[in-house]
This record gives structure tokens, sequence and C-alpha cells, in this order.
């Protein structure tokens, strides 16, 4: 079994041993750590809050975070699961971290062990409707003054109270407006000088002024982690006693105070009996009013007798409906209870546990018992296992919303993919969070030599839609194997069908989905079976109307019933009107058990019970991507119904439908209206979070939003601010409509100044698809393909793969920034056919062998071939990139084209450039050293050159194939290619590239210069001309020389300075 089901509360083996197994030092992220470190303690998240103290400290159920009776997981979509789910799977301590709601801070109830959410609320604004404590700040109901509870924890809704009830007489000696009566030291040492009584003010201030802590009953704590109470407190605060444990006759505490506080003698009464104060009348149980005193002193200290436990009745409602939204009350649920049944025991608690699976019932004589086993295990008392594959399951199907909302799947356990060993069907259905499927698969011949293999059938009615394959391998080896898959549909512009028809006796190819190519199913007709539909099928059970897998093995439409398909499934003749009744469609289950349906509610042919709608304005299309939260305000934390993601330069006026009705409560929740704006900046991406609106009735309404006046914008206040801070921020002068934290979303009540805030955290709205420090925005939930990208300055990019400050703006850039529009391909060609041209009569000319005398005619005949070959290289590049979201090509032909093409095409143009230099230079030699230089313009000596300079650049241009990487979107809909060169390379590339540009043209130039001087001072020594004269006049015949290698410069001038300069500086 998995680690983590050890010690985690639940026995799973027969025995009881995962639970007592201290192999295993148990700890995060499967489990809570209990509060007190002085020992290691840890429970599993399933107890926190369940009612039993597992924790030493019971910090399990009230920790110093909150009250984890109120965070409970009891449906799978709420934040609680969303917590305990994810915790520290991202290196994040969720659960240590959790916020106590809004509304539970300075309510006089404590929701957290420490209490430290009821102090310091001098400060606090309460709400209209109810009355705050003088001194203390809590805000208490208006009903609980005068009640007999300390609300207030001095009391001061005690005070200034008709007097409705009975008292002892020494109570009445302390003044009602601002004393409470309390026996002190004092009082019992001279009951003549002073009175038992302490001013209102001593109470509550943690300081025991009264014997037994009746001042602190709101404040200390009992050794249980509970508050004193109406308990009574000694022993130096280090033991409490129930109130009947008090003037008994029977000293409990080491230091006698539950005695002392009965002060008068007690001569007649025995033990367990009260002494009246007149030592005349003794009662066993004083609290109970039929008995009485003279005086009423039997009603010391006893609890308020219309609650069984102090202040239960005090405990608020778990949502916070009424607080946030301005006091209206949303709906009322009422519950009964079923009476007039007997229960008994049917089970033996001898027997627990005596059949390990499945369950047990006593044969004939009523005393022996008969285990009756699931079918993954058998033996007397069900304690062996079969040989069997558990399949876990879960289906993708976000991005597909064409599917239909029921589909029947089936899952089956193939010998060498033609023997069926064993099948299980099941229903999956289009639900807000996808179900999660658990099958068995039992086999017996394990012996059987071959290969094994689980395959998933979705089917629509007949239709199949898709199939899926895994190879299991450890059969015969392992008795149980677990397989747990995600199973993602292909994409609807995928066909499900195979290119070929591998399938004989015309039956129909389908695609294995997580499969290559060459993996297929083969679904055949009625009478044929076998991978490829080649085996006769004699036989058959299947009704007429059914799909025919195997002789036993049937598919049947929708309604009909395994496991061939005669029974039809009648449930929904019958339960028509109670889906009627909610605008719903039955659709009946084709599995066993019978009588299963579901009733769909398709929401856009709801009426108008059932969904409402929003309506956003603008004048211009936004720049950027928006995001749309709508929130359902449903108990201490809200749930997320809908996220809508509007991308950019989208048209405005939209409408979104909102799905208003609650899928669990079948009601109508109220809910609040968020959108995100995102603003770039460099090297960032600036969040802003605006309120739309607040529902706060669970009637349907249509809103309508206009964002050309900007709406209400929310502050955000440091994570690490006060709760008083979000209770009192709204009175400042400069405060906006709203504002919000980590934790807390929050609005201003202009009424009262008063902050309504709702605990909420920010999640499910970010995915990690984009580059660059680029802001993923997360749409739809169920569609992993609903995303956008918002990228800093200078960065670009559906992805934001291309920063124009880390990355050289290249040839990919701008085509995938224009789209991939076809009109690029216009000067490639161009520049191919001309090239074509003139490299085949450059190349014809030099392939003569008289034109290869020298060097030269080798580096141009070189130059004619490569300089084609770089056009060729261009225009494959340019057509690939244009092309490569419409092309079918594997990731490792990607990856060739994208690396190679720029790889090739700038070594090849560099070494061009390169043979062009040495053409000048051997000239420039010819002219200077005739004689001495004729070893270096030999065809040998050029070629020796020709293979040392293609081997030079082509080793020091290398890092080309390592910056050029493949960006893959999610959706895998198209690829781009992406230049990335690294912060530590980027002065290498820079230099490198600079001298591959830098060091042809000096040459050529140099040796154009050298050529000019020569021949001018030759033709002036011979014509008896000045130099100057012959230099000028060889300048203007040779201009050649030196006009074409700063044509060269100039055309690779403004790479270099892109290469040199941050795009992003000179943006800004």
């Amino acid at each position: 079994m998995p680690v983590r089901r050890i010690n985690d509360g639940y026995i799973d083996c027969l025995f009881g041993e995962d639970e007592q197994n201290d192999q295993y030092n148990i700890t995060l992220p499967y489990r809570y750590r209990c509060s007190d470190l002085s020992i290691t303690q840890y429970v599993s998240y399933q107890s926190l809050g369940n009612g039993v103290e597992e924790c030493a400290d019971g910090s399990d159920e009230l920790s110093n975070a909150l009250n984890w009776h109120y965070f409970r997981c009891d449906f799978g979509e709420e934040y609680p699961c969303w917590v305990f789910r994810s915790a520290y799977i991202d290196n994040i301590d969720r659960v240590n971290s959790i916020q106590l709601p809004f509304h539970r801070y300075c309510d006089s109830e404590r929701d957290t062990r420490d209490g430290h959410d009821e102090k310091n609320c001098s400060q606090w604004v309460c709400p209209q409707d109810m009355h705050q404590c003088r001194t203390t700040g809590q805000c208490i109901n208006k009903d609980h003054l005068c009640d007999g509870d300390f609300d207030c924890d001095n009391g001061k809704d005690e005070l200034n109270c008709s007097i409705t009830k009975s008292r002892w007489i020494l109570e009445v000696q302390c003044n009602n407006t601002n004393e409470h009566f309390c026996i002190t030291q004092h009082f019992l040492i001279n009951q003549t000088l002073h009175r038992p009584c302490i001013d209102y003010s001593k109470a509550g201030d943690e300081q025991l002024d009264c014997i037994g802590g009746r001042d602190e009953r709101n404040v200390f704590d009992c050794p249980d982690h509970h508050i004193l109470g109406d308990r009574f407190l000694c022993d130096n605060a280090t033991k409490c006693l129930s109130h009947t444990a008090i003037c008994n006759g029977i000293t409990d505490c080491y230091d006698q105070t539950d005695k002392l506080i009965c002060f008068w003698t007690r001569h007649r009464c025995s033990e367990k009996y009260f002494a009246c104060y007149d030592n005349k009348t003794c009662f066993l149980d004083r609290c109970i009013y039929k008995y009485n005193c003279r005086n009423n002193e039997h009603l010391f200290w006893c609890p308020n007798p219309s609650e069984s436990n102090y202040r239960i009745s005090k405990v608020r409602r778990r949502s916070n409906y009424l607080l946030f939204c301005n006091n209206v009350e949303l709906f009322n649920t009422s519950t009964a209870s079923v009476s007039g049944i007997p229960t008994k025991s049917l089970a033996n608690p001898k027997l627990h546990g005596y059949c390990n699976r499945g369950f047990y019932l006593l044969s004939g004589n009523g005393k022996e018992p008969v285990c009756f086993c699931p079918p993954s295990f058998y033996g007397h008392r069900c304690q062996y296992d079969r040989l069997r594959v558990i399949v876990r399951i879960r289906f993708d199907r976000r991005h597909r919303s064409d599917l239909a909302p029921l589909l029947h799947v089936l899952v089956v356990l193939l010998h060498n993919r033609t023997f069926i060993i064993d099948h299980q069907r099941f229903v999956d259905i289009d639900e807000e969070f996808p179900q999660k499927h658990k099958a068995y698969l039992l086999y017996s011949y394990p012996n059987l030599t071959g290969n094994y293999s689980v395959q998933f059938h979705a089917y629509d009615g007949l239709e199949l839609l898709s199939v899926w394959e895994y190879s299991i391998n450890t059969i015969g080896i392992l008795p149980v194997f677990q397989l747990a898959k995600i199973l993602r549909f292909p994409d609807r512009s995928l066909s499900s069908r195979c290119l070929h028809n591998h399938c004989q006796n015309n039956g129909s190819c389908y695609m294995i989905v997580n499969n290559d190519e060459n993996n297929y199913f083969c679904l055949c007709q009625r009478g044929w079976k076998g991978n490829l539909c080649t085996e006769s099928l004699k036989q058959s059970k299947c009704s007429l109307h059914a799909l025919v897998l195997d002789e036993d093995l049937c598919v049947c439409p929708y309604g009909y019933l395994p496991p061939h398909c005669f029974v039809h499934n009648t449930i929904c003749e019958k339960q028509i009107s109670s889906c009627s009744s909610t605008n719903g469609l039955c659709l009946p289950f084709s599995i066993l058990p019978p009588h299963e349906y579901w009733c769909f509610h398709d929401s856009s042919k709801s009426g108008e019970s059932s969904k409402s709608m929003l309506i956003l304005n603008r004048q211009k299309p936004n720049e950027e991507a928006l995001l749309l939260q709508l929130l359902k305000i449903y108990q201490d934390y809200p749930k997320l119904r809908q996220q809508i993601l509007i991308p950019k330069l989208t048209s405005f006026p939209i409408t979104f439908i909102i799905n208003s009705r609650d899928s669990i409560y079948n009601i109508t929740l109220p809910e609040i209206g968020l959108l995100y704006t995102y603003e770039r900046q460099r090297d960032v991406v600036t969040v802003q979070l605006s309120m739309l609106y607040i529902n706060c009735s669970n009637s349907l309404r249509n809103f309508t939003v206009d964002l050309n006046s900007q709406p209400s914008q929310c502050k955000l206040i440091s994570t690490g601010s006060p709760m008083i801070l979000l209770n009192t921020f709204c009175w400042q002068s400069e405060v906006q409509s709203c504002f919000y934290s980590q934790n807390y979303i929050c609005y201003c009540k202009m009424k009262t100044n008063r902050s309504e805030c709702l605990t909420y955290e920010q999640r499910d709205m970010q995915c990690g698809h984009c580059l660059n420090q680029g802001y993923c925005i997360q749409g739809n939930l169920r569609n992993s393909s609903d995303f956008a990208c918002v990228c800093p300055k200078c960065v670009l990019g559906d992805l934001c793969e291309f920063a124009t400050s880390r990355f050289s703006i290249e040839l990919e850039m701008l085509i995938e920034q224009t789209q991939g529009s076809r009109l690029h391909l216009l000067v490639p060609i161009i520049f191919f056919c001309f090239g074509m041209i003139f490299n085949t009569l450059e190349i014809s000319t030099f392939m003569k062998q008289n034109a290869r005398q020298a060097g030269a005619g080798l580096y141009l005949l070189i130059n004619g071939f490569i300089s084609q070959f770089v056009l060729v290289l261009l225009l494959t590049r340019v057509i690939y990139l244009i092309f490569v979201k419409q092309m079918t090509l594997s990731l490792i032909t990607n990856q060739i084209l994208c690396k190679s093409l720029p790889y090739l095409m700038t070594t090849f143009k560099n070494i061009s450039m390169w043979l062009m230099s040495f053409v000048t230079v051997e000239r420039a030699l010819a002219v200077t050293w005739p004689l001495h230089s004729r070893m270096f313009r030999t065809p040998r000596f050029a070629k020796l050159v020709s293979i040392v300079t293609l081997i030079f650049l082509f080793s020091s241009l290398y890092m080309l194939i390592i910056e050029y990487k493949i960006v893959i979107r999610p959706d895998r809909s198209y690829i781009s290619c992406v230049r990335e060169i690294p912060s530590h390379n980027r002065i290498t590339v820079q230099y490198t590239s600079l001298a591959h540009q830098l060091i042809p043209f000096l040459l050529n130039f140099i040796a154009g210069i050298t050529v000019i001087i020569n021949l001018g001072r030759s033709k002036a020594h011979s014509h008896q001309k000045s130099s100057r004269y012959t230099i000028a006049e060889q300048a203007r015949q040779r201009a050649d020389l030196l006009i074409g290698p700063f044509i060269c410069f100039i055309s690779a001038l403004p790479q270099l300075i892109i290469l040199f300069l941050d795009a992003c500086i000179y943006e800004e």
C-alpha cells in the first residue's frame, strides 16, 4: 500500500499492523503536525475537526490558527479540499498558513487555541445591528444582552440589567451598574470590611481576582485547551472542576479552594450533598430549581439552565452572508429527523474485523459467521488476494465541449491484444470537477506467455470516440498491479480514425490516443473479431442492435443493459417528472446495477430560473488579456463559480452567461464579480484587481458593467498587516472602495466606514506556460488550453518566447510577430531566382579548368555553390517558419530543422564572406609580391585554406545549435523556434559575430587599397606621372574593390547593432 496510508488513522491491513508500524517516520506532506513541538505527533488531514482530540494538545480540533471544525473538506471543490490536496506540492506550507475568516475576529467566540482572535479589539468596528462591548471592543448579538452569560470578556453585557431571576443574598450587595459578584480572599478573611464584589474592569484582564477564576471565565484555559466557562479553576490554574463538584463536601483541589469558597459550616450534610447557608437543609443536586435554599445560595455557581454547555447557544452560523451582504437574509434551511424507526445492533462486537474484506452473515444457528467476499478477494475469511489489476482513472475533457455529457466506458484486460481476460464498465459524466473511477480486472492465467495490456474505450451510444492502451509487464510476477492514469481526449481537430485502414473485412481502424501512429484498434463488423478482424466469430450472445466485440462482450446503445443488451432500462420513464421539474433531461445508464440515470441540465437551454447575464462594455478593444472571476458567497470561504479569460484585442460589448445555481445544494447563491487587469512593466507584469459588483441576493439578476469608467480598483495592502488594520482601513480619507491582502478581499461600507471582508486566496488563476517572466493567465479551469500570456516590456510572442533584451532579433521573431504571412515568401523567392541565375553563371565560368589556374578561381567556384546553398537554406527556413503551424512533424524533426537551418545558413554565409576576402587578398599578393607569393596563389593552397576556414567557422558557431530551441504550446497546437542567448555567453556571441563580419571586411578593404596603391604607383612609374594622380585614377577604375566590402558590411551592420544594443532600452 502507499506509504502515506501508514499510521493515517484508518486500518487497512487485516490485523491493523499498518496503524502500529514504527518503521516509517510519517511526516509532511501527508500529515498535520500537532502544535506541541515538545513531542512529535502527526494526524491525518481527515482527522482535523472531526470532534475527537487525537493530538495530545488538542490542536487537531482547535489550533493557534483556527477552529478546524469550520475548515472541513466536505465537497471536492471547496477551498479546504484544495488546501489539503496541494499541501507542500510546491514547497508552500498552505495548511499552517490558513487564515481565520474575517468575521470570526472580535465576535466574543474563541476560534483559536491562544485566543488571539478576541484580543486587541478595542478599535474594532462592529456591524450596525450588533452591540459593541465597552473596553474589550468585541461585537455581540443584541439579543445576548442580559441573558446571564458573559458574552463580553469583562461581562459588561450583564450590567445595568433588570433583575428577573432569583439571586443569592450576597449578590445583592454588588452594584449592578459596574460590579460583578466575586468571592475573593479578602472577603473570606473579613466579611465585614469587604464585599463579595469587583469592578467590571477587573474582569477579563487575565488576572485572577475571584476564587475559582469566575472573573476570567472567558479568558483562562483549562488543561483540556477549552475556556474555563462555568468550571472551577484551582491548584494554581492547573485544574478545572465541574460546577457539580463545588460545595459537595469533597475536597478535589490540593489548595482546598473548592472547600474554602463554601465558607459557611456544614455539620449535618454528608458527602456529595450541598449544605444551605442555614445548615439545616441538604440537597444532592443543588442546581435543580425544584430545591430551594432560603437565601437562594443553591444557585451559586450554576450554569445557564437553558444551555447544556457554557455558551453553547452562542456558536455562530458557519456563513458570513449577513455580515458581508448588508444584513440581507439569503436563505433559510431546516432539518427534520426521522422518528419512529426502532434501532437495534446487528453486529456482534466480538466479530468486528472477522472478514478481512466484504461482510459476514450468521448461519442458520446464528452462531457461525460466513464471509461474503468482493471479487478481488477469496478465502473463508476473504484473506487471500485474487490476481487483479486495479485501475484508477480520470478523464480530461475540458477542451472538448462537443462531447456528449454522458459517456460509457469499457475497460478491457487483454492478452496479446486479442484474448479478452476480463472487462468492466462504468459511466463518465461531464461535471465541473471530474469524477475518479476505479475498476478491478481479475485474471487467473499468470503462466500465459506474451504481452498483457489494458484498453479503455469511450463510447457515445454505439459510437466509439477514443481508445487508450497501456501495457502491463508485471503479470505473473506481482499478484496485484495498479494502473493510475488521466485519459485526455484528443483535440477536436485531430481525427480518431487511422490515416490508412489496416483492418480487414470492413472493420473500422481507430488510432490509440496515447501511442504512436503504428498502434491502432480495429472495431470489427458483426461476425468478425481479432486484432485485424481476420478471425471469424460464428456465435454471439449480443442483441441485434448492439456492437459485438466478442462472443460474450457487447456494447449496448443508450438505455439497454449489459451483458447482452436485451433488457431496456425504463427508469427514465418513471423518473421523467423529477427531471422535468428542474428543466432536466433524463439519461439512462447502460451499466449494472439497473435503474441508474442522470438528469442533464443544459445551461444553454435552461430557463430564467437557472441563468443570468453579465455584459461588459468598452469603447476600444483591450490591449492586454483580462480575467473575470465570479465567486460564490458560500460559508466561510467563497468558491469559484466561473473563471473567464477575455483575450486581448477583444471587441466589446461582450456577454457572459452566469451559472447561478449551485450544483450541490441546487440553489442560487450570491456572488462577487472580480476583474483582473494586467500592465506590462520592465521585467515584470503588474496585476490590478477590481471589484465589478456584489450580488447579495439569491435571486437572479443581470449586470451591465462599463469598463470605460474605471472599475472600482482595489488597493493592495501589506501581507503582514495586523487584522485590526483591515477592519479600520476604511477610516482613511484616501481609501478606495475596496482593498485586498494575500488572504482577504474587502469593501467599505459607506455609512459606517466598516470593512466587510471575505477570506479569499488568489488561486487557480495562474498557469506556468509563459517564458521570460511572462504572466500566465488561466481561463476556464476545465480547459487547459484556455490561457493567455501577458509579457513584460520588450518581450513578444504568444508564450513570451521572444525577448529583445535577451535574444537577438532573428528571422523567427519577425515572422512570428507578423502572424506568418505568406508575403514573406516573396523576397526569398526573388533572391533565390536571381541568385540561381548569377550563381549558375559563376559556377559555369569557374568550372572550366583554365579559370582555376589560380586559387581565386577555386574560391569563386566554391563561393558560387555556397551562395546558392545559403539561398536554398533561407527559402527553406522561411517556408518552415511560415508553415510550421500547419505541418504535422515529429518533435525530433522540428528540433533538427529549428537548430540546423539557422546554424547552416549563418555558417555558410560567413564562409562566403571569408572566401570573397581571400580572393581580394590573393589579388593584393599578386600585385605586391608577384614572385614570392606564387605558392599562396595555387589551387592546392586555396583548397587547404577553404577546408581550414570551413572547420574553423563550423566550430566557432556551434553555440547556435544550443541557443536555438523548440517552444511547444501546452495544447500542442503549434510550436515556435526561438533563439535564446544565455547571459554568460552573450559577450562571446557578440564578439564572435563581430569578428566574422569585421575581419572579412577589413581584409577586403585593406587588400583593395593595397591593390589600388600598388597599381597606381606602377602606372606612375611607367607613365612618368604623379603617384597621387594615378592612384586616384585606379581608385575610380577599381571602385568595386572598395564598394563591395562596404556594401556587405553595411548590410550586416543592423544585425550587429541589434546584437550589441539592448532593444528594450531603445524602446524605453
